[in-house]
């Protein structure tokens, strides 16, 4: 365990971070071969061939849907496509691997260069660059027995199609490693490319880390820590090692080039292996795959007019087309099921009246502040929202009408109607409650008038009472202000 006094010393070094990710394409067939992309779906070595099962004779065909794919990325990414690219083999043995070789690309990706940016805690714009995106193919999954006496194989995993990406050596803190994780899997997700479930394998995070002292030009020696399963853990085992290393140092230790992994238990890095460097793959050109030329498969140019801006980018084009709050418009640009809701709600609006963003501000709002409303799918709850920014419903009734959705399996505007639901909106059948209760409550009155404005509340109470809590409250409101001046 690490020595508290071991946080000060830190001033003195600066941590020097390059993330590597494998996130697997969502594409129907696996890489090279027909076979389902479905490894959590299916029993183990269910989705499997004689190709994805590395015996001789077999020859991969290229899966042209998970090119197109990369390519589409590196659009969003703003790097360099490539004129020409090949496969190459990654050479080496592990049980998961029954080629024993990886089909990859070394020397010449589809993707170089880039970068990834986004809005640290502090709210600065932070600019990772990138160093390349290649395509490969994933390896099967060891299930390791209870009694750690043997292993088990499941092959559904290999032939996958794998996105790794690469950045350079820029990151300098565990709080920005994580946060770039965290907006690429969003880019991904939003490009519908790729689920990228961290919990589920689906996208691997990797962390080359070093550290040097403060104001040194030279790198120290580089450890990478492997397979970091969730963005907490990326977090916590960077800092961990970071701060592993430099006590080393301070104690006249010195560092190995090694891969270590996390002890998620030990809340610690341990050692796994000594580095392996790119000599000890033989990478070698793939004989039997051609090259690959992405301008003569698809036009770029058009793909060019496809780019999505960086999600923080988006959020302030929000934020300027629509009026939201910016921690709204953040929110829809950071989780997926909450941009799933905010793109279906727009699609017909695109350039919305003054009324319009008006009734888009009210149902965002619906979204954000009411978690009764997530348990439905996205379509139920763009409805949803939409009856309460038209005033059909108030907000109040919203739980009740997500419990009959679920209940009863109707849609949202079924329940209204089926329910009697529909929210008071006459301003006239409004104003006779308002004479009323204003009649019956004349001391109530008098306290606004000497400034009490706590009376007021009391007030729009007792005509939602009358209205059997179906008034709108925002002509309430109104009426009583307009009665009471």
């Amino acid at each position: 365990m690490l020595l508290a006094t071991h946080y000060m010393t830190t001033k003195n070094y600066e941590a020097v971070i390059g993330m590597e990710i494998h996130a697997e394409l969502a594409t129907k067939t696996k890489m090279f071969c027909s076979c389902l992309n479905a490894p959590f779906e299916s029993e183990p070595n269910a989705n499997t061939c004689p190709l994805c099962m590395g015996m001789p004779g077999t020859l991969p065909v290229i899966n042209t849907q998970a090119v197109e794919w990369t390519v589409d990325l590196g659009y969003d990414l703003g790097s360099t496509v490539a004129e020409f690219t090949k496969w190459d083999r990654k050479n080496y043995y592990y049980p998961d691997l029954p080629k024993g070789y990886q089909i990859s690309q070394y020397d010449l990706p589809l993707l170089e260069g880039g970068a990834i940016e986004f809005k640290d805690s502090t709210g600065e714009v932070k600019r990772i660059e990138l160093t390349r995106v290649h395509l490969e193919e994933d390896t099967g999954k060891l299930v390791h027995a209870a009694d750690n006496q043997s292993s088990l194989v499941d092959y559904n995993r290999a032939g996958v199609p794998l996105l790794e990406l690469v950045t350079e050596p820029v990151i300098h803190d565990a709080e920005t490693a994580k946060k770039f994780c965290q907006t690429y899997q969003f880019i991904l997700q939003r490009r519908g490319i790729a689920r990228a479930s961290m919990e589920k394998g689906e996208m691997r995070c990797e962390a080359n880390i070093s550290v040097r002292p403060v104001g040194s030009k030279e790198f120290g020696t580089k450890v990478e820590v492997k397979n970091l399963n969730s963005f907490r853990v990326v977090e916590r085992a960077i800092k961990y090692e970071i701060e592993r290393q430099i006590e080393a140092l301070e104690n006249g230790e010195e560092l190995v080039q090694e891969t270590r992994g996390w002890d998620e238990v030990k809340q610690k890095t341990f050692s796994q292996r000594k580095k392996e460097t790119a000599a000890d793959y033989r990478y070698f050109p793939e004989p039997d795959l051609p090259p690959v030329t992405p301008s003569s498969l698809w036009d770029l140019a058009t793909k060019a007019r496809d780019v999505r801006p960086m999600p923080h980018a988006e959020a302030a084009e929000i934020v300027s087309q629509y009026g939201l709050a910016q921690d709204v418009a953040e929110m829809f640009t950071s989780d997926l099921d909450a941009y799933g809701f905010w793109t279906e709600l727009v699609t017909e609006l695109a350039e919305p009246t003054d009324q319009q963003k008006e009734q888009l501000k009210i149902a965002a709002s619906t979204y954000v502040n009411n978690d009764a409303v997530r348990v439905l799918n996205t379509p139920q709850q763009v409805e949803l929202a939409g009856l309460v920014a038209l005033g059909t419903i108030s907000k109040s009734q919203i739980r009740e009408v997500v419990t009959a959705v679920v209940e009863k399996g109707l849609e949202p505007a079924e329940v209204v109607e089926t329910l009697g639901l529909k929210q008071m909106s006459d301003e006239s059948a409004i104003e006779q409650l308002v004479d009323e209760v204003l009649g019956e409550n004349a001391d109530a009155v008098e306290k606004i008038k000497g400034g009490d404005n706590k009376a007021i509340g009391f007030l729009v109470g007792q005509v939602m009472r009358k209205a059997q809590g179906k008034a709108n409250p925002g002509v309430v409101n109104k009426i009583l202000k307009e009665k009471l001046e």
